[in-house]
């Protein structure tokens, strides 16, 4: 082991690593909070009590759920974080309105059926591997089949949007809380350098919900013998679907059925899409091809809205311009789309009719492995 050289720094501190620690929160719309403290009991913030943004509690569930109804704020996602040993680690999981159960998004889902496809393609080549290197393995792992690399594809894009919307959460959140702490709370615009985050973030939102949008696109032409390659859009497999597709394809039915597909209205045999899928899509289009979110100058401040004032209920407001109604609030329609989103790709990857169950890992799963050993002679 090489000896560490002391280059004579004046000044050194141990950088602190935060103790182990874990956090379940629930993110509603407006940038209202709470958090989970015990197994029935929950905190909610930010409340102005005296003048002051606070956390405020102990409620119980059904005493949560009754507040954030009688308020309309509307729940966008569970998160979980915590530390350990200093690392830090989160989960978001959305919260699908169809559904009771929100242990899993379509993040997820897709995910499994991705890692599902790809353990029956490579177990028996990775048991019968002669001297796995990190090389080998990796090699074998991304030789992927079209579905296993579409399934992931679709996985990657949907776990960003997620990040996107839980940063446009977290700064209406923080700019809520900063309102409060000043005062604000008459109806006074603001602006601030973090503005420029959320303009990154509302970006990355469309862009990544639109590429989810194609590969699922280019999975479904896949399925019906056309080149994903070449059909690697939701505008070209539009342009190439035929009614005779719908009988052999699961997902195009479905997508008939909940009414995203319908017959062009200027030609008989062609097919368009419909509903919320050609909402947001010409949305996305808006926001990614004709001007970003920010550009208007109605979009670049926002302010604090009385929810109820005399419980210190208050919600952060910031205006975006769909068509010409400049009274429509960011998050709102974010969140909206989402929503619908997070129901589409769900839907879809219990439609695609392959395994989406959790994968688990044996002690027969395990090639190799190795033992490193840190500066302060602790394996890891």
């Amino acid at each position: 082991m090489n000896e560490q050289k002391n280059v004579g720094y004046q000044q050194a501190s141990e950088i602190p690593r935060q103790p182990d620690g874990n956090a379940f929160v629930l993110h509603c719309g407006g940038g209202f909070r709470a958090g989970q403290i015990d197994k029935d009991t929950w905190k909610i913030d930010p409340i102005l009590i005296d003048g002051k943004a606070c956390v405020a509690g102990p409620l119980t569930t059904e005493q949560l759920q009754t507040f954030t109804k009688r308020h309309k704020l509307i729940g966008i996602a569970f998160e979980s974080v915590g530390w350990t040993k200093g690392c830090y680690h989160s989960s978001w999981t959305p919260i699908n309105p169809t559904r009771t159960n929100h242990f899993l998004g379509p993040a997820d889902h897709w995910r499994n059926i991705a890692s599902n496809i790809t353990r029956r393609r490579t177990d028996t080549d990775l048991r019968n591997m002669i001297d796995p290197t990190h090389d080998k393995i990796a090699a074998l792992l991304d030789n992927r089949t079209e579905a296993e690399r579409l399934a992931q594809s679709i996985s990657l894009c949907l776990r960003s949007v997620d990040i996107s919307v839980g940063r446009i959460a977290e700064f209406y959140h923080e700019q809520l809380i900063d309102l409060m702490a000043s005062g604000a709370l008459n109806g006074q615009r603001r602006a601030t350098t973090l503005d420029q985050s959320l303009y990154a973030h509302v970006h990355s939102f469309f862009m990544h919900l639109g590429a989810a949008r194609d590969y699922l696109a280019a999975f479904i032409a896949l399925g019906i013998g056309k080149n994903p390659d070449r059909i690697d859009s939701l505008a070209r497999l539009v342009e190439i679907i035929r009614s005779q597709h719908f009988a052999s394809s699961p997902l195009l039915q479905q997508a008939l059925t909940k009414g995203f597909l319908a017959v062009s209205a200027t030609k008989s045999h062609r097919w368009e899409t419909a509903g919320w899928l050609r909402e947001v899509s010409d949305l996305r289009n808006q926001f990614i091809h004709k001007r970003p979110y920010g550009e208007k100058f109605f979009e670049r401040a926002g302010f604090a809205q009385a929810v109820d004032s005399d419980e210190g209920v208050y919600r952060y407001f910031r205006p975006i311009i769909v068509g010409a109604d400049p009274n429509r609030d960011l998050l709102d329609i974010i969140g909206h789309h989402y929503r619908q989103s997070i129901t589409f790709f769900q839907d879809a990857a219990d439609g695609s009719g392959l395994d989406a169950a959790i994968e688990t890992i044996t002690d027969r799963d395990i090639i190799s492995f190795e033992v490193h050993r840190n500066p302060s002679g602790k394996n890891r």
